[in-house]
């Protein structure tokens, strides 16, 4: 694993601290003491928050929107220098979308980072390093995204914080915009590292929460398929199946879809039949 990665190394300073020791070495150990518990404090306050947030927050929503914006929510109370926060997507196809803004300002420069194609987010997004896009000063010297930055100014931001996480399919950021140059403290990267595998973590969840919900209604269409061919030929549950596979790889559907088409078309048959006065409504 990469020693620089921010998420390694909060993982490793938590997992140090519940033994007394600071990943820092001997030397930090003796003269951080009181940084190292300080920390710890922290940390635990921080995880402790969210940790309350999320239990509170619908587990079965079928979108993952609430559970960002709790996560973007619990890193703006626990990092003093944000002061504006968001999730940015990008989908398989390129696609850049941003998700739990904290205010209108934050959305309208996550939507220029979309339009104009650069920004922290997007460096983040595809960085093959760290994964991190760390700008303290965005008013100081050779700006990154000239573009892009003098918008940013207009809104009041002066520092820059993003953090890259996988999502499956998908690659995130987790972006933390501060309102003074100077930008964020190593406590506070610690924290947003922290944050940053929350919303991975939810984002995760609720896809998988999703497919699992889709794999669901997809069985029960299956079977409710199975059921209208077994009835209409006379044939056994095997061969129902068989036939829906046969028929899907034909007309290139998915199974889901023609198992749905079935169920249609006996639906709107049934319906047609009644309509003529053919069957028994009972």
């Amino acid at each position: 694993m990469n020693s620089d990665d921010p998420s390694a190394s909060a993982a490793e300073t938590v997992r140090d601290l519940d033994v007394g020791r600071s990943v820092s070495g001997s030397a930090a150990r003796s003269t951080d003491a009181g940084v190292v518990a300080e920390l710890g404090e922290s940390l635990r306050a921080a995880l402790a928050t969210s940790a309350r947030r999320l239990v509170d927050t619908r587990v079965d929503s079928p979108h993952s929107t609430a559970m960002l914006h709790t996560v973007v929510a619990s890193a703006l109370d626990m990092i003093p220098s944000a002061a504006g926060a968001s999730v940015t997507m990008i989908d398989r196809h390129g696609a850049i979308t941003t998700h739990a803004p904290s205010d209108d300002r934050v959305a309208g420069v996550d939507e220029l980072q979309a339009s104009l194609g650069e920004g922290p987010c997007i460096d983040a997004l595809r960085s093959v390093g760290d994964g991190v896009t760390d700008v303290p000063d965005l008013g100081e010297g050779v700006v990154p995204w000239p573009r892009l930055v003098p918008h940013v100014r207009r809104a009041g931001f002066a520092a820059v914080l993003s953090f890259q996480l996988s999502a499956g399919r998908s690659a995130g950021a987790l972006n933390l915009w501060g309102r003074e140059p100077g930008g964020f403290t190593e406590h506070e990267r610690l924290l947003g590292a922290l944050f940053a595998d929350q919303a991975a973590v939810a984002l995760a969840g609720a896809r998988r929460a999703t497919e699992l919900t889709r794999a669901l209604i997809n069985r029960e269409a299956i079977g409710r398929a199975k059921g209208v061919l077994m009835e209409r030929f006379r044939i056994s549950d095997g061969e129902a199946f068989t036939m829906l596979i046969e028929s899907s790889q034909s007309t290139n559907l998915k199974l889901a879809d023609v198992a749905n088409w079935v169920i249609t078309d006996a639906e709107t048959g049934y319906a047609a039949e009644r309509a003529a006065g053919t069957v028994d409504p009972a």
